[in-house]
């Protein structure tokens, strides 16, 4: 638990870094997503396995590829008013 902790202090960090990047949080949740993934698919691979490890191994894969298509979706979308 300890490890997703640092983790989110990691994506809170990168959420909240100064500038006027208007997708900051979405990079935060990204980097908090991906980063879980890795590390609940490391604890699943090295042996500690419990009934829900894999589904959430499978939700935090997921979200992040949601995630990095709405940002792609959105980049894509002309500017109103041209």
């Amino acid at each position: 638990m300890s490890r997703l902790a640092g983790i989110s202090l990691i994506a809170l960090g990168i959420a909240c870094w100064p500038g006027n990047m208007a997708y900051r949080a979405l990079y935060g949740m990204v980097t908090f997503s991906t980063l879980a993934m890795l590390y609940l698919a490391y604890v699943g691979l090295i042996g500690v396995v419990g009934i829900l490890l894999w589904p959430a191994v499978a939700v935090h894969g997921g979200l992040s590829i949601l995630l990095v298509r709405a940002r792609r979706k959105e980049q894509k979308l002309p500017a109103p008013g041209t």
